[in-house]
């Protein structure tokens, strides 16, 4: 216990201090400081309320990042910690996962994400008071949040054999092109990306991830023990089912991968939690296995940088930027044409 307290700890820390402490790291950087620097606000009153205080306060843009990281990390470890077993392991893993780095690039999003798997967690908990906090804090920093009300609700208890066929027929997803959803009203919001820049299909690399990661799901499934009717087992595995379906449906359109991430964890919880229930491997074999699995796709990650984290910058954190707003756009843009 005392071992583990000590890497959470240190583990933060260290999150903090040298993620924390980035400087035009991450896709979506330039974006923010552009919001930062101009006052742009949208009804997301979570960030964008953070964001104009600090602004109209003149303080250094760094603050809103360390603080957005802030609560994005403690949000996920609370979420890591509630699962009581292998948590070392699995936030250990999301450390290096590449959900780890995408949310330094897409900073509201994956703060609200973080409000959301706890929402999530509550809701099947029954817990409803703090699964609706959750969730209107989750909406406070990326409004997609609404979107994914609907699977608050969504408690079935799926049987081994209707897992494992639905990930068989997950394998024939990427195939199917959803662009004919957006011609309903729910689906409005992503409707305007259709024919537009954004409006492209899921690079290769992502095909060698969803193949990896779904056929060692299915083996998973044919080898597990009879899944006990146990909430969390529950939560995992309908947590786990929604990340596939979406991934798999968004590889002719992009954008819905986004909404996919909000269930990303998922895989780090499944193959981490369910590790010692493997028939015929042992426990120690099957949580190095995974380790390594996560290690791989953190180093493919890396080769592609689809989030343009490569090019870390630190930049210690002070209270007020001597540079002008007019030297820190320059800045921004230079960064855009790399």
């Amino acid at each position: 216990m005392r071992t583990k307290n000590i890497f959470i700890t240190t583990s933060f820390v260290y999150v903090m201090f040298v993620f924390g402490q980035r400087w035009m790291t991450g896709t979506d950087f330039p974006n923010y400081l552009r919001y930062y620097i101009t006052d742009f606000t949208r009804a997301e009153f979570g960030y964008f309320g953070l964001q104009t205080l600090l602004s109209n306060l003149d303080l250094y843009f760094g603050i809103l990042i360390i603080i957005v990281l802030f609560i994005t990390q403690f949000n996920f470890y609370r979420f890591f910690l509630k699962f009581e077993k292998h948590t070392t392991l699995m936030i250990a893993i999301f450390l290096v996962s590449e959900m780890f780095f995408g949310q330094m690039s897409q900073i509201r999003q994956y703060a609200a994400i973080s409000f959301y798997v706890n929402s999530f967690y509550f809701a099947y908990h029954d817990k409803n008071a703090k699964s609706f906090i959750n969730l209107l804090l989750a909406y406070s920093f990326h409004s997609s949040a609404l979107y994914l009300v609907p699977f608050l609700f969504l408690k079935i208890r799926f049987p081994k054999k209707a897992v494992l066929l639905f990930f068989i027929i997950a394998l024939v997803f990427p195939f199917i092109d959803i662009h004919f959803i957006f011609e309903f009203p729910f689906f409005d919001r992503y409707s305007g990306y259709v024919g537009g820049h954004f409006d492209v299909p899921l690079g290769f690399s992502h095909n060698i991830k969803y193949y990896s990661v779904l056929l060692i799901f299915i083996y998973y499934v044919i080898h597990l023990k009879p899944i006990e009717n146990k909430i969390n087992n529950k939560l995992i595995i309908n947590g786990l089912m929604l990340y596939i379906l979406i991934y798999g449906f968004s590889f002719h359109f992009a954008p819905i991968y986004r909404v996919a991430t909000f269930f990303q964890s998922f895989e780090i919880i499944f193959l981490v939690y369910f590790a010692n229930q493997l028939q015929n491997i042992p426990d120690y074999i099957s949580k190095k296995l995974v380790a390594f699995l996560f290690l791989g796709i953190f180093a493919f990650s890396s080769l592609a940088d689809s989030y343009n984290v490569v090019e870390y910058q630190f930049r210690p954190l002070r209270i007020y930027d001597e540079r002008t707003d007019t030297e820190l756009i320059y800045e921004l843009e230079d960064f855009k044409r790399r």
